[in-house]
């Protein structure tokens, strides 16, 4: 089965950014995208993902209230989430998160999440 993997980022440069890097850190995934909290929660709720990575600053409503309902109407995703501020760590990780990257982190950070993630779920990278 192949992975299934949300990003979700209302920004079309760090979208595709992070497309991008999950499809380098896992070959073959079936990568699907949303613009919006709310795309992404009706998006986990249809297509149960092994994995959303969703940006902060994703528009459609507060991301931490996107981070309970996705985890509510999709209980086995994990949830990456990638920003520019770190001041909303210990509230993302309370709300359900799996990780928190900032994006000045390097890009092996954000692939040994990826990795960690997936191999913790016994799912083949």
């Amino acid at each position: 089965m192949r992975n299934k993997i949300i990003v979700a980022s209302n920004n079309d440069i760090i979208r595709k950014l992070l497309m991008t890097w999950v499809d380098i850190c896992l070959p073959g995934a079936e990568i699907i995208e949303s613009q919006t909290g709310e795309e992404a929660a009706n998006l986990s709720s249809r297509e149960m993902p092994h994995l959303a990575v969703m940006d902060l600053g994703l528009s459609g409503g507060y991301v931490i209230n996107t981070i309970r309902r996705l985890k509510e109407l999709s209980p086995g995703t994990n949830i990456i989430v990638y920003t520019a501020f770190d001041c909303f760590q210990e509230e993302a990780l309370k709300a359900g998160a799996s990780d928190y990257i900032i994006c000045n982190s390097s890009r092996d950070a954000f692939f040994k999440a990826l990795r960690d993630l997936m191999t913790a779920e016994g799912r083949r990278i």
